[in-house]
């Protein structure tokens, strides 16, 4: 039995050429995501009636509810509905994707790309530059298929995972018998990585260097 080659998703797009991304997961709608949704419209009369009715305090009570209305709705939209969580991993037969909550991992979707629908797996070692922030990184797997899956023609999986982990994934996976077909290009990076202490500390030698006249 062939163990699972887990990729540890943060998550999972489909995605364009273009880099423009799509969400896959469907949010089934609720009782409590209508009530969310359109509570305002309850809200805006009732703020309109109290105008002609001497309550104190209620004209500005509804006033600052409704004002507060989309803040309101994210703190309880937060504490009502589960995280969102992310699965992934390939086997013997295919890529696996599963996306829900922690009471059910497949709640939102659940996927299966078995080899013969996959014609490339392209990997990106992307960075971008937070300025005093610092750099935050990302790694992406890109998965091209014969067939479109949703909006866009390709999967994307996203993951905090070190290089040395994609690097792992993918030469497991490009051993695997069913596999042999996948173009599996090497792993192209995006932006400037950050400097590594040891090369920190050699640029700026250099610049006190410089600062002294001496280079």
């Amino acid at each position: 039995m062939n163990a699972l080659i887990k990729v540890f998703p943060d998550s999972i797009f489909t995605v364009d050429d273009t880099d423009k991304v799509s969400m896959i997961e469907r949010h089934s709608a609720t009782f409590m995501t209508h009530v969310l949704r359109w509570g305002w419209l309850v809200l805006l009369p009732a703020f309109i009636a109290s105008l002609h009715v001497d309550v104190a305090g209620l004209t500005v009570t509804l006033f600052c509810l409704l004002g507060g209305y989309p803040i309101i709705v994210l703190v309880i939209a937060n504490w009502i509905f589960p995280d969102t969580t992310y699965e992934a991993h390939f086997d013997a037969e295919g890529l696996h994707l599963a996306i829900g909550h922690a009471q059910d991992l497949t709640a939102h979707a659940s996927i299966f790309v078995p080899y013969r629908e996959i014609t490339e797996l392209v990997t990106r070692d992307h960075y971008r530059d937070m300025g005093r922030y610092g750099t935050t990184w990302v790694r992406k797997y890109i998965i091209k298929m014969k067939v479109p899956y949703g909006e866009k023609p390709h999967l994307l999986i996203d993951t905090k995972r070190s290089a040395e982990s994609v690097y792992s994934v993918l030469n497991r996976v490009a051993k695997l018998p069913a596999a042999q077909h996948i173009l599996i290009p090497p792993m192209s990076t995006i932006g400037d990585p950050p400097f590594s202490p040891a090369r920190r500390r050699e640029r700026l030698e250099e610049r006190e260097r410089r600062l002294r006249g001496e280079v």
